[in-house]
């Protein structure tokens, strides 16, 4: 065996790789975590693994620019907050710096309650940038040769990635819906896939009982699923879309990169908003507890928190805050 080199170090990239991968959490359950006390500890996401990652590898370059001296993570702790400062400097948004004080805050386990926690700036819908309005991006891509992408994605909410891997077997009927739930009900046992494919068909059919075509979102965000309803004049267009998409190919074999998928999810949200609440209970009649009160910029609106869930529900979020602030925001 060869003598171990006693004078090697990892490098401050590969020392946050190892960090990170050992807090690696992925499919556990973040309630559960919350409970035991272990949430701190753990990534769940991939996707936000991957956004910490980008994150803390940022912060390495920032060292190795600025203080070449330092060589482990724990030494450059204490320059945390100078590198955050110097993303405000610089002009960085109040959200990207939120998201790497985030990821800082997971790498080095730093209380909430720690005086010395980096205080990031307040955040304003009315900052953001990010899918509102035209940029000059768009200019690259010709919405009038993709409208169909376009009228789909505004009737079925789709995350890109949900986008891409979507097959002819996804659109569900309310009746296959009902059949499947009864097939499932009188099974005398049932696979842990089975309970949660009966759960999820149950809470669509319960929480959009007015719609009749859904969108079946297979290991979307988090590796949920979900369904969601088919809205809007394009209904007739998206239902031939999916049924003569032959078994196992795509429905659409390539999706722009260009195509901001997040508007169009924002223009299925608000239109769903409008649609539900139009046989819903007038925001004005709700009970207190019932209604939304926007703040800061957009204080004086007032949304409906039923309707809101229901919203939430089929875009695959959990807080009606988000919906509130990412995609309700021109009601």
């Amino acid at each position: 065996m060869g003598r171990k080199n006693k004078t090697y170090r990892l490098s401050l990239h590969q020392q946050v790789y190892n960090r990170l991968t050992d807090m690696q959490a992925f499919g556990e359950s973040k309630q559960l975590a919350k409970t035991d006390g272990s949430m701190q500890e753990k990534i769940f996401s991939y996707s936000t693994y991957q956004s910490y990652y980008r994150a803390c590898q940022s912060f390495v370059k920032y060292i190795y620019k600025n203080y070449p001296e330092v060589t482990t993570l724990n030494s450059a702790e204490k320059y945390v907050n100078d590198y955050l400062q110097s993303l405000i400097d610089s002009g960085k948004s109040a959200w990207t710096i939120s998201l790497y004080c985030s990821a800082l805050v997971k790498l080095y386990q730093i209380a909430p309650d720690d005086p010395k926690r980096f205080r990031v700036p307040s955040r304003y819908r009315c900052d953001i940038v990010k899918s509102r309005g035209t940029t000059v991006s768009d200019s690259h891509f010709s919405e009038k040769n993709h409208a169909t992408l376009i009228a789909f994605c505004k009737g079925t909410g789709c995350r890109r990635n949900a986008l891409q891997k979507l097959e002819s077997r996804d659109l569900w009927s309310r009746d296959r819906m009902l059949k499947e739930v009864e097939k499932l009900s009188i099974q005398s046992t049932r696979s842990e896939k089975e309970e949660k494919h009966l759960t999820c068909l149950k809470n669509a059919l319960e929480t959009f009982p007015g719609y009749n075509f859904f969108i079946h979102h297979r290991q979307d965000k988090g590796g949920k699923y979900r369904f969601s309803p088919v809205i809007g004049r394009n209904k007739e267009l998206i239902f031939e879309r999916m049924t003569n998409t032959l078994p196992g190919q795509k429905v659409f074999l390539h999706v722009p990169n260009r195509a901001d998928i997040h508007s169009y999810r924002a223009d299925y949200a608000r239109n769903l908003y409008r649609e539900l609440l139009s046989t819903s209970t007038p925001v004005e009649q709700l009970p207190k507890c019932e209604k939304y009160y926007c703040r800061k910029d957009a204080k004086g609106k007032v949304l409906s928190k039923p309707v809101m869930s229901q919203v939430s529900r089929a875009l695959g979020h959990n807080r009606i805050s988000v919906i509130a602030s990412s995609y309700l925001y021109d009601l």
